[in-house]
């Protein structure tokens, strides 16, 4: 009821928010015009990314998209249930990548101090100067998690460089979802932090390298979660969030990335109605779909702001690059439980410099001696990402709703 309430609000105001979008392209393709560039390669400069290895990701991500959507296949019955239609193997668009409420998570994330605890075990076997970091976060009070958003969600932080200091919010609420944006936005800060005295003309920062260093921060909390479940019950919680990670990254996040680039090949000829990106919209839904959801989130475009770049207003994209780091974290991962545990901290720090210096390409060549250009890094980093499909498959006796 909610999602269709919240259509028919964007249905009826979709002339606005197509104005607006037509001014937001049009000024984007205007730029990059300017500068002989198309749309994504002007974003993939702004993000240090280099075509090949862009392409090598989509190419990789177009073979594999059917093994992708069968998360969405193997979550249906189980959202489905309750519903009127329990036995049908589609979700319906309004209940698309819902939690099972049934379902509790681990006791620990019932507290912020709870939570900061189990992210900090997490993440300080990686990076020992975690713990520190988050003792100087308490002391400067750093970390602001008052309710502003009115439950909406959401977080941010920025550099305060004068006091060498890193300002966080993040809307915190005692569940699993808000805690995995806590770790997100945490590792965003640490590494923002840990870069502090590098001089602002060396650092090459980008949304992509944010995305990694927070993204990295989510794997590692998500694998200890797994790993120090109490309960079938609280191991089938952890896993079915990691389920709803790869539908927002692998799935939702491309079909944005998707209609973003047919808006802007569209509006190279002119101004486009809201019939006509309805349009695009089923089309690009259709296309990363496939026939796994019932009906279409038409209106995806006037609600998401990132399409207005509003976070980012100087890049015509803002969708890859959380793709980008989602894949690029697992693989990391990977790499880092291949090494010497005692090389790992020394790894890790290299990382966080690399980042913040490094074309992205070369922070996996120096650091792991892996090919980012290659379909074959890709293509594996898609099956790292998958492993909460692999592992939950146990536990499908957890995820069915108690009967009313």
């Amino acid at each position: 009821m909610f999602f269709n309430a919240l259509s028919a609000c964007f249905a009826t105001n979709s002339s606005m928010f197509c104005d607006i979008l037509n001014a937001v392209a049009g000024a984007h393709l205007l730029r990059a015009s300017r500068l002989g560039m198309s749309t994504l390669d002007y974003a993939l400069v702004i993000e240090g990314l280099d075509r090949k290895s862009f392409e090598a990701m989509r190419s990789a991500f177009s073979k594999k998209l059917s093994e992708i959507r069968e998360c969405l296949r193997f979550a249906a019955p189980y959202i489905n249930q309750g519903t009127n239609r329990p036995e049908s193997p589609t979700i319906p668009v309004a209940l698309l990548g819902s939690a099972l409420p049934h379902l509790e998570g681990p006791e620990s994330l019932k507290t912020l101090d709870g939570t900061l605890k189990e992210i900090t075990e997490a993440v300080e076997p990686y990076f020992p100067e975690f713990r520190d970091f988050i003792e100087l976060c308490r002391q400067g009070h750093w970390l602001e998690t008052h309710n502003y958003s009115a439950g909406s969600g959401g977080a941010w932080c920025v550099e305060v460089p004068y006091d060498k200091a890193v300002a966080i919010y993040v809307d915190y609420q005692p569940n699993i979802n808000r805690s995995f944006e806590t770790a997100h936005i945490l590792g965003d800060a640490f590494f923002r932090y840990s870069i502090s005295d590098l001089p602002m003309q060396e650092r090459r920062l980008s949304e992509t390298r944010y995305e990694l260093i927070g993204r990295l921060f989510e794997e590692l909390f998500l694998r200890r979660l797994v790993q120090e479940a109490s309960s079938p019950q609280e191991k089938a919680a952890v896993l079915w969030h990691g389920l709803r990670r790869v539908m927002i990254n692998l799935i939702e996040i491309p079909f944005r990335f998707r209609l973003a680039e047919e808006v802007f090949e569209a509006r190279k000829n002119g101004y486009l109605s809201v019939e006509y990106i309805n349009k695009l919209t089923r089309k690009c839904w259709s296309d990363c779909y496939g026939d796994t959801v019932e009906g279409v989130d038409q209106y995806m475009w006037a609600r998401k702001p990132h399409f207005y770049n509003v976070y980012n207003a100087d890049s015509p994209h803002h969708d890859f690059q959380y793709t980008v780091g989602f894949l690029s974290a697992n693989m990391m991962l990977k790499k880092l439980e291949e090494v010497e545990k005692t090389e790992i901290p020394r790894i890790g720090k290299s990382v966080l410099l690399d980042n913040a210096t490094l074309p992205y390409e070369e922070i996996f060549t120096k650091n792991f001696e892996a090919d980012i250009e290659s379909e074959e890094f890709w293509t594996n980093a898609i099956e790292e990402a998958l492993h909460p499909l692999r592992s939950i498959r146990p536990y499908v006796g957890e995820l069915n709703r108690p009967q009313r």
